[in-house]
Parts: C-alpha cells; structure tokens; sequence
C-alpha cells in the first residue's frame, strides 16, 4: 500500500503555490511511498545526491555537504531537495543497513553479558588482546600467533548490551 505525505505543515507558507504528487522511490529495501512536493525533479534529485552520500565512502560530513548544496541550489528548490534528502537518509536508517543496530541478525550476533563469569572471561579476553596488541605476549610457534590474532579480532568484535561495566 503507498503512503502519502504532505511536506509541509498546514498554514506554512509555500515557495510556490503549485503542488503536485511526487515519488519516492523504493531504496535499500524499503518501500517507496508518495509526498505532496512542488516538484517530482527537485525530490528526485535530492534523492539521488543523499544515495550518492550514502554509497560514498569518501564523503564529506552531512551537514558540511548541505550548506555546500544550499549555497549553489535556488532558495526556491530547496525545501524540495531537502525533503528528497531526508527521504533517502529516512530509508537508510529504517533498511537492514543502515538500522543493523535493530536487526534481529545483529543482536543474534551480539553477546550478553548476563552474570559475573561471563564479565571476567571477557575482560581477561580484552586483556589478552592488548598485551598481545604491544607484545608483551609473544607467540612461539605460528599456530600461537594466529590464535593472538583471532583473539585479538574477536575481541575487537564483542558488543555489549546493556548496562554492564567493564
């Protein structure tokens, strides 16, 4: 079912007074719904530049890369290239990728720390880990560096829930 918005509060007044029914596109698994905009290219192409944001691993800041785009695009557009950014940033967050925080595979992964065995493993794990990260652990064999290695990667990998303290 398609959702339709309004992009602008009521009693807010317009940049231009045409409205017509825009489209955002379905994006990072999450379905694309319709919005009350003043223009389907200017949503579109704010659309398009946030994709372009997400997907580049060299980009500036966000906040950074809007002054710039509110700067060189016209005033009168602009509320329309926002709403298209936002709209793409909005599906980021709510797809599996960018929302893994929330994913059930993600806190699948995660381990617990529920009672004081697993609390002090894991600290001794962390400790192992920094003291082979600067040497004073040495390995003297090669199946013993490649065991440093692991524990230093799982350690680096664990993700505490909750309040617990380390």
């Amino acid at each position: 079912m398609s959702r339709k918005y309004n992009t602008r509060p009521k009693g807010c007044a317009q940049p231009h007074s045409y409205q017509e029914n825009c489209t955002v596109p379905a994006a990072d698994g999450v379905q694309g719904f319709e919005l009350t905009a003043g223009s389907q290219r200017m949503v579109s192409l704010g659309h398009e530049w946030a994709s372009a944001w997400l997907d580049d691993p060299e980009s500036q800041l966000l906040h950074l890369e809007m002054l710039h785009m509110r700067q060189t695009a016209p005033l009168h557009h602009w509320a329309d290239i926002e709403t298209g950014i936002y709209c793409r940033i909005d599906q980021r967050l709510r797809s599996e990728i960018g929302g893994e925080h929330r994913s059930q595979q993600r806190r699948e992964s995660m381990i617990a720390l529920g009672d004081q065995v697993t609390m002090e493993l894991m600290q001794l794990l962390l400790k192992a880990a920094a003291l082979a990260s600067c040497e004073a652990i040495v390995a003297n064999s090669s199946e013993g560096a490649a065991l440093l290695r692991e524990i230093q990667a799982r350690a680096a990998s664990i993700d505490v829930l909750g309040k617990a303290q380390l």
